[in-house]
């Protein structure tokens, strides 16, 4: 019934059972804030990802000749042709740098979400909310605590080869990922990409450069996930 003792109408009776719903979201403080030890040393393996830049010597003596770069088919031979993936390594410089990042919810609703118990107040009290109702705000608690990846090419330098690799970050947003706020969006799932790199050491006796192709493993962010309490 509305306030004047009339029937509540259509439009209003959505906008009501969100905000009821809503303030049961904020009556459960374990649904985002408080993460499993399991969960937490999970996610917490993942906190030196995105790597940093390398800080590499200056000197264009450390640098590889133009005729090793332009040895493709040798750098292929030397890398692996399994280990070169298209989709995470260029030669050249991609036309778009940063990538959009994809906000579409794919897949199932999660399991954390999922299994929240929607019928009930934290006092017991019956919600009277509909499956329909549920499963919308479901999407939404979904949506609101999603953690996308952020993708874009990354120049690694003249030293590398492949030179360009895609690599992935944690997209924030505006708002914190959790209800209540406080959580941030971390990395919680990484792939790992084989690259080459032009080391060299000085021969001190002969005074000269002495330079090969090396492996380097190079981790990459491919999930996110909302968290906290992790230090660097």
């Amino acid at each position: 019934m509305s306030p004047g003792g009339g029937r509540m109408s259509t439009s209003t009776k959505p906008v009501l059972v969100f905000l009821m719903l809503l303030g049961w979201s904020y009556c459960q403080p374990s649904l985002f804030l408080h993460d499993s030890p399991s969960d937490s040393s999970k996610k917490c393996r993942y906190m030196d990802l995105p790597l940093l830049d390398l800080e590499l010597d200056q000197g264009s003596s450390y640098n590889p000749p133009q005729h090793e770069l332009q040895n493709t088919s040798r750098l292929l031979q030397l890398l692996g042709e399994r280990n070169f993936d298209f989709e995470y390594m260029r030669i050249t410089r991609p036309k778009k740098k940063r990538l959009p990042v994809d906000l579409k919810l794919r897949g199932e609703i999660p399991e954390d979400i999922q299994s929240q118990n929607l019928r009930r107040m934290p006092d017991g009290t019956n919600t009277r909310v509909g499956p329909h109702s549920r499963k919308r705000f479901r999407r939404w608690l979904w949506a609101r605590t999603h953690c996308p990846v952020r993708q874009s090419w990354k120049n690694l330098g003249k030293r590398f080869w492949p030179r360009w690799l895609k690599v992935g970050d944690c997209y924030q947003g505006q708002n914190s990922c959790s209800i209540p706020s406080g959580l941030t969006c971390l990395p919680s799932e990484s792939t790992t990409k084989n690259v080459l790199f032009w080391a060299c050491i000085e021969d001190r006796l002969d005074r000269k450069m002495l330079c090969r192709w090396i492996y380097v493993p190079y981790p990459i962010i491919t999930e996110c996930s909302c968290g906290g309490n992790c230090a660097k």
